[in-house]
């Protein structure tokens, strides 16, 4: 038949059934169109080759697992391995995650929530990533011109951009910040340990008076305010914000 006939095909749905208790050395699915529905599934390496094709994956446990996908989308709940991911286009979403994780990302959406880690690694291009409400040891998340925004994290918190922008939303830890010519924001109720530097970006921070912290703030060329500069100094708590040539905002936040 040729492909001009005037026959309609349907998808075809392929179903694998596992035995309960059953442990795989092995899962290994390459998929170039199509869509992949993965439940309760024990392996030591969980390993995903996609092209076009989306993914759903609910209560993996593995050693380690890999996912590469070019423009499909891949949604992860509830499961435990130490998972490496490589997007394009596609959209990721993980959330009630245990274990390591890094994501590669080019022009993407990552979504990641509750997730508890010891060790995060987020490096987006273009695109956009955002976690939230996790925990980790480590974070080293950096884009070059993308999006990275970061809320309610617990943790020792990195995140570097070049010409993107960086949000910090209600995070607790360590927070290091570091921009080349993007904005970066920070908001803060809770009172935090911060260094933020920056080349040429705008710098704002925001944080609640009623946990007041003495800021230390300056800019070489840019435009300096500072709402903190005579708080009393906290020695349990030090925020340090410097900028090479942007303008510098430090501000009380309010509702």
């Amino acid at each position: 038949m040729s492909a001009n006939d005037g026959r309609i095909f349907k998808p075809t749905e392929v179903i694998f059934f596992i035995p309960k208790g059953t442990i795989l050395d092995d899962f290994h699915l390459g998929l170039s169109r199509g869509d992949l529905r993965l439940l309760d599934i024990q392996t030591k390496n969980f390993d995903l080759d996609l092209v076009t094709g989306d993914v759903y994956a609910k209560n993996i446990i593995a050693d380690e697992g890999n996912i590469s996908s070019d423009y499909g989308d891949v949604i992860i709940e509830e499961s435990a391995m130490n998972l490496k991911v490589k997007s394009d286009s596609g959209k990721t979403v993980i959330t009630g995650m245990l274990g390591d994780l890094s994501i590669e990302g080019d022009k993407g959406l990552s979504i990641l929530k509750f997730l508890r880690s010891d060790n995060i690694v987020l490096n987006n291009h273009s695109g956009r990533m955002i976690l939230e409400d996790s925990e980790t040891k480590k974070l080293a998340a950096t884009a070059t011109n993308g999006q990275v925004i970061i809320k309610r994290t617990k943790g020792d918190l990195l995140m570097v951009n070049e010409t993107g922008k960086i949000v910090s939303e209600e995070n607790q830890g360590t927070l290091e910040l570091k921009n080349g010519s993007g904005p970066t924001i920070a908001i803060q109720e809770n009172k935090v340990n911060a260094t933020v530097s920056s080349q040429s970006g705008f710098i704002k921070w925001l944080q609640d008076p009623s946990q007041s912290v003495k800021i230390t703030a300056k800019t070489e060329t840019g435009e300096l305010r500072n709402d903190f500069v005579d708080a009393p100094d906290n020695a349990k708590y030090t925020i340090d914000v410097k900028s090479k040539n942007g303008d510098v905002k430090i501000l009380e936040k309010v509702e």
